[in-house]
């Protein structure tokens, strides 16, 4: 174990030494926001609306899926793929250190790191719309804690499972455009899902964005039925993972010096 703390050390100094990197990558978030905030004013105040959210409502899901959206890492770490394709997967592969727990470690690292700096850029925000925003109670943010660390492990598997596809095709980034899209969307960064066609509801991928959302602004989410279900989906791609992992290494070819 200590030597992916000291990975997690290494990644923390790393994001530390390139502070005006981490500056300039979350202060796309308050932007955003702003614009959101035009956006579904303009909307709410022609009369429109969008399913059953108040404008509050739609300003709070947008501001809890653009942290989360810092905090769940869907492409997992791009130099997993570099790893796997320059040969020096080798290094992990020699040594008592494991490839894909090294990674989880580096990359929770890096995601809490994220987050909470994006948390900081978002405070003005949440000062300036206090009084139309929906805040959770304990019960809400308890659920809403226990969703976020699923849909942190959930895109971590989605993220490896991208970045081991290396071992069949190559550079699986061809595809990173399409990925990106289908899972804000069917993830519900893009949208609530409760506006979208009923099936999507059926997927995983709502544990990423929609259903954290959905329980820090206190909607009832049913533990008893969503957490077992998550739970079996992060087993099915865990599973997924080891078969790609084993089948991958079998294949494995590393040259050079």
């Amino acid at each position: 174990m200590k030597k992916y703390l000291e990975a997690m050390r290494c990644e923390f100094k790393f994001h530390l030494n390139y502070r005006l990197n981490l500056f300039f990558g979350v202060s796309y978030h308050p932007i955003m926001l702003l614009v959101y905030y035009f956006l579904w004013t303009f909307i709410y105040r022609a009369g429109g609306s969008i399913g059953n959210y108040s404008l509050g409502g739609m300003l709070i899901y947008y501001l809890i899926t653009g942290l989360l959206g810092m905090f769940v890492p869907i492409f997992a770490y791009y130099t997993m793929t570099e790893n796997i394709k320059k040969g020096d997967l080798i290094f992990f592969l020699t040594r008592p250190l494991d490839f894909l727990g090294y990674y989880y470690f580096v990359i929770l690292t890096g995601c809490l790191i994220w987050s909470m700096s994006a948390i900081i850029v978002s405070l003005p925000f949440i000062l300036w719309w206090r009084n139309i925003l929906i805040f959770p109670c304990i019960n809400g943010m308890l659920k809403g804690l226990i969703f976020t660390i699923i849909a942190f492990n959930m895109a971590l598997t989605l993220g490896f499972i991208l970045n081991l596809l290396t071992f069949f095709i190559g550079d699986p980034f061809g595809i990173s455009g399409f990925y990106d899209f289908l899972i804000s969307l069917l993830g519900g960064w893009v949208l609530p899902l409760d506006v979208l066609p009923g099936f999507i509801q059926y997927l995983p991928f709502k544990y990423l964005y929609y259903i954290p959302a959905r329980a820090f602004m206190n909607y009832p989410i049913s533990l008893t039925k969503e957490l077992p279900t998550a739970m079996l989906w992060l087993v099915f791609f865990f599973a997924v993972i080891r078969f790609m992992w084993i089948m991958g290494i079998k294949k494995y070819e590393a040259f050079g010096g």
